[in-house]
């Protein structure tokens, strides 16, 4: 990522600092300040500027002595996301047993900013949509023991990745052959800046669907990828 931008994640931390150091004195300091977000320490060579906790322009101050400089960053909120598929969908043995999943690494979009500072929950929702099988025999709610209801820590390496492996897996497992019907986790999810109490939408996400065939094949779709799995099969085909 390019340490030299000026456009910046909500929260995010940078180091501001001249190239050379200034050389500064009892009667020469180097003042900090910005019209959004926080710098600290307010005067030394270098500082530490957070960049607000909302979508805002900012302008940090450098002064001293007599000289000025501001620099004008523009600073962004999450977007959506981009889910790419990592590793084998989920391995079944011995066999036959009815399920499928898949494991996926979900991005925070733009990647040309840090998000390290944010965190993602999906919140604990019941069921929806249920069709036949499900009506009278009710699936899981999506809850805690599925990632839901849990904040979920973002990393800068790789840049914006959710990092938590209990939110990318997405599986419907344990159904009986013979019997058919689908299922809906909804899935409305929250950003916030970790350990923060204001949260915000986060808009291009999708339910997690479940579907259950006569022969035991289970299909799971979720943030544009599915994967499906016959009950002979270990794994099942993702894409």
């Amino acid at each position: 990522m390019d340490t030299n931008r000026t456009d910046l994640g909500v929260g995010e931390e940078v180091t501001l600092k001249f190239i050379p150091d200034l050389i500064t004195n009892t009667y020469w300091q180097n003042t900090w300040s910005t019209t959004a977000g926080s710098v600290a320490p307010v005067v030394a060579t270098s500082t530490a500027f957070t960049a607000p906790s909302n979508a805002s322009p900012a302008t940090g101050t450098a002064t001293a002595g007599d000289e000025r400089l501001d620099v004008g960053f523009g600073v962004v909120k999450p977007s959506g996301v981009k889910a790419t598929l990592r590793g084998s969908p989920d391995y079944f043995w011995p066999l036959p047993a009815v399920g499928a999943g898949m494991y996926m690494n979900v991005v925070l979009q733009p990647t040309n900013v840090s998000f390290s500072r944010v965190e993602i929950m999906e919140p604990v929702a019941s069921a929806t949509n249920r069709t036949n099988y499900f009506v009278n025999h009710p699936p899981p709610d999506h809850d805690g023991d599925h990632g839901a209801g849990v904040w979920h820590p973002v990393v800068c390496n790789p840049v914006n990745l959710l990092s938590d492996l209990d939110f990318d897996h997405a599986s419907s497992v344990g159904w009986p052959i013979g019997q058919t019907g689908s299922y809906t986790w909804p899935t409305s999810p929250l950003w916030r800046i970790a350990g923060g109490s204001v949260t915000h939408p986060l808009s291009g996400w999708t339910p997690q669907v479940h579907t259950l065939a006569g022969d035991g094949t289970v299909t799971v779709e979720k943030l544009g990828h599915n994967v499906t799995r016959s009950p002979n099969q270990p794994y099942g085909t993702a894409q």
